[in-house]
């Protein structure tokens, strides 16, 4: 009977280990299980939208219904509605030559007075030479008659050499083919210094030309915009002619003298044609719209963009056919969807704040990241992905 009593004791003591364990094992699973489905992680993204641009070219013209084959409604071709003008504008302008130039050596000028202390008029042609006290040698320009007893004003000498050594101070000359005699009753003196025995030489050059090219073509293209504006389609339709469709082009450009010849100014003489573009821009700005959502991926969707910032210019017309190929360029900004891969709770899982913060900031789209878990002891995100929720801002 003792014994029985005592192994009857040891199954019961076992029991009761056997129930504290199991009862443990079950309170700690259902720890588990309610951190698992009570853990929530909240995490608010701002966007940082990113530069996109796209370019293309679009043909405007007169629209013109296509037939078809069968009963079907006639359709219209792709253009966006529109038509080209021009005008042509001829002038001529007179514009410096600019630079430094070259420069040479030429003989000093000046005037002289010349006396006559003689009682008989005294005829000096030209080239007669004139004699400086230092042996400075210059020579009349142009015969002169000298009256007796009296003066010649203003004449006009040079020096016989070139160089700075005949820019000289005002003096007195004699005239060494008189004879000696006469030297000192007929003789010249200077009042002013002589100049240019050394000058600078400018040379027509591309430079100068293309820099009056560019202005002449701004000055004709403001002629050519007033004759526009009097187009008889434009003004019966009171349609808007866009100022980024103006293009001048030169037809005729030519220059007196010629490129490399000396002088100081040149003559233009130019003819451009100006064409523009009458346009629908709204229409415009719609298809530069629809460009840029087509270059966007499906995960991806224009964030901003100003009308403003529109660009087109024209790159080549058909006159006759009253057509013109536009190029077109609109910048915007964008950002991605919640679909985008950069979202994908997968990768959120299981992972520390830290861990978090270092996957969504290495994206540019991505400005900044606000993490939140909860209950309050929850320190990663669940392994749940229904149990994260991305706000994005």
């Amino acid at each position: 009977m003792k014994k029985s009593r005592i192994s009857r004791t040891k199954t019961s003591g076992l029991y009761k280990r056997l129930a504290i364990i199991f009862t443990t094992l079950v309170v700690l699973l259902l720890a588990l299980i309610i951190y698992f489905s009570v853990g929530k992680t909240v995490i608010t993204i701002t966007l940082e939208p990113q530069d996109i641009m796209v370019s293309f070219t679009q043909n405007i013209g007169p629209l013109v219904e296509e037939e078809q084959d069968d009963d079907r409604p006639k359709i219209k071709t792709s253009k966006i509605e529109g038509y080209s003008i021009s005008a042509e504008i001829s002038g001529t302008k007179e514009f410096p030559i600019t630079g430094e130039g070259n420069t040479v050596a030429a003989p000093s000028i000046g005037t002289v007075t010349i006396y006559n202390n003689w009682s008989e008029v005294q005829p000096l042609t030209a080239t007669t030479r004139l004699l400086t006290p230092d042996g400075i040698l210059f020579r009349i320009k142009e015969r002169v008659d000298v009256p007796a007893g009296g003066k010649i004003e203003n004449v006009d000498v040079y020096a016989d050499e070139e160089g700075t050594a005949g820019d000289i101070e005002p003096t007195t000359f004699t005239i060494p083919g008189l004879w000696a005699g006469l030297q000192d009753k007929i003789y010249a003196e200077s009042f002013q210094a002589m100049t240019g025995g050394e000058r600078t030489i400018n040379t027509l050059t591309q430079s100068d030309v293309t820099e009056a090219r560019q202005s002449m073509i701004d000055k004709l293209a403001l002629e050519a915009r007033l004759e526009i504006e009097k187009n008889e389609k434009l003004v019966a339709n009171q349609d808007i002619l866009p100022e980024q469709t103006l293009s001048p082009t030169a037809l005729y450009v030519i220059t007196n003298p010629a490129l490399g010849e000396e002088a100081g100014s040149f003559d233009l003489t130019m003819t451009i044609r100006y064409v523009g573009v009458v346009l629908n821009e709204k229409e415009l700005l719609e298809q530069a719209i629809n460009q840029l959502e087509s270059s966007l991926p499906n995960d991806e969707k224009i964030h901003t963009y100003n009308e403003n910032d529109l660009k087109f210019s024209m790159m080549n017309y058909d006159l006759e056919a009253g057509t013109a190929l536009v190029q077109i360029t609109m910048p915007a900004k964008s950002i991605p969807l919640l679909a985008n891969p950069i979202f994908n709770k997968k990768n959120i899982a299981g992972k520390s704040q830290s861990e978090i913060q270092s996957y969504l900031t290495k994206y540019d789209a991505i400005s900044s990241v606000d993490i939140k878990f909860s209950p309050f002891w929850v320190s990663q995100a669940p392994n749940l992905i229904d149990h994260i929720n991305i706000v994005i801002k």
